[in-house]
């Protein structure tokens, strides 16, 4: 008598399809092979607007199929030998940890190391395997609840855009958008020691919560109509709306001799007209910001730990992974700031 295949464990995850669809998958679960291998349980991932644009409109470097998203926290449920955290430990994925002895490392760019590695199969899942550096998680304590924590990669990214601008104590900063990584940034330039922060904001709920964040001034709509005179310029001026038209604004906030960070990313082929004469003329420093250095992951994770960082207003939708399919449409609301995935919710009824 022929004894039955062993079936093998799999797991539940969100495939990204070729037809630009997002559906239920199981798939092999994912093994502790190697030696720093972690397998982690998930509990909460990001779904935010870069995923939201793969799947609507594409990407350059990802293809279909396959499960997106890298920003995962949960327990580690299997470890190798040489892993940087045990069974049981709570943890978050730093998912851009440099290798360290690449070229680009070596120059000094570690922020734009191509050597990293994703959770697989990706963040949509049940669970996932982390096989990079040491570097590649930080434990959580157990007062930080995993769909915070989860936020660390993004806090990061803002930190590194924070020292791009060369935020100093006593420094007037402007960040045009309301999204939750500006609204991160409108705290995180406060407890730089920014005297003033300005936020520009679209939508009047948006402006409400920046202020409830931190921001001393919000502007409108009325930013329109202020003349050159009128308008409020400042030394450092944090472009985080996705808007390239937005970068125009920046400059006409920059005081002489700013540092303008150019922190969000746009479709592939996109420009902008530039006033370059303020550029030469007024001393302009214009410098782009993407991902973050050594050490900005760890002090992401203890600012959300201490709350001195707060999502309170920005963590405003969870689905469950059963309803994660939805997560684009939800995330695209207006009434959406940041959407965390959490397999264990139910599915919505």
């Amino acid at each position: 008598m022929t004894a039955a295949p062993t079936r093998l464990p799999t797991t539940r995850a969100v495939e990204w399809t070729a037809r630009g669809e997002l559906r239920l998958v199981d798939l092999p679960a994912p093994q502790a092979e190697q030696p720093g291998d972690l397998v982690i349980e998930v509990r909460a991932a990001h779904f935010g607007a870069a995923l939201r644009r793969a799947v609507t409109i594409g990407h350059p470097k990802i293809r279909p199929p396959r499960v997106l998203g890298s920003l995962v926290a949960g327990v580690v449920t299997d470890a190798g030998g040489d892993a940087p955290a045990q069974p049981g430990d709570r943890v978050v994925v730093d998912p851009h940890p440099p290798c360290g002895t690449c070229d680009t490392c070596a120059r000094g760019l570690q922020a734009l190391c191509p050597h990293t590695a994703p959770p697989e199969p990706g963040g949509l899942a049940r669970t996932v395997r982390v096989r990079t550096s040491p570097a590649a998680v930080a434990v959580l304590p157990d007062t930080l609840p995993f769909a915070t924590a989860v936020h660390a990669e993004l806090l990061a990214c803002v930190l590194e855009a924070l020292d791009r601008g060369r935020v100093r104590e006593g420094d007037d900063v402007v960040v045009l958008g309301t999204g939750a990584l500006a609204l991160m940034a409108v705290q995180a330039s406060r407890r730089a020691g920014a005297r003033r922060v300005t936020c520009v904001a679209r939508r009047p709920e948006r402006a409400a919560l920046a202020e409830r964040l931190g921001a001393t001034a919000v502007l409108g709509a009325r930013l329109a109509v202020l003349t050159d005179e009128e308008v409020p310029k400042a030394p450092v001026v944090l472009e985080m709306s996705g808007d390239p038209a937005a970068l125009a604004t920046a400059f006409r906030l920059a005081a002489p001799g700013a540092r303008i960070v150019a922190f969000s990313g746009y479709p592939p082929g996109t420009t902008v007209p530039l006033p370059v004469n303020q550029l030469h003329y007024e001393g302009l420093r214009l410098v782009g910001s993407y991902h973050y250095a050594p050490g900005r992951f760890g002090r992401a994770v203890d600012l959300l730990a201490s709350g001195e960082v707060t999502l309170d207003g920005i963590l405003t939708h969870r689905l469950g992974l059963a309803d994660a399919p939805r997560a684009p449409a939800v995330s695209a609301d207006p009434h959406c700031v940041s959407l965390v995935i959490e397999p264990h919710i139910e599915p919505h009824t």
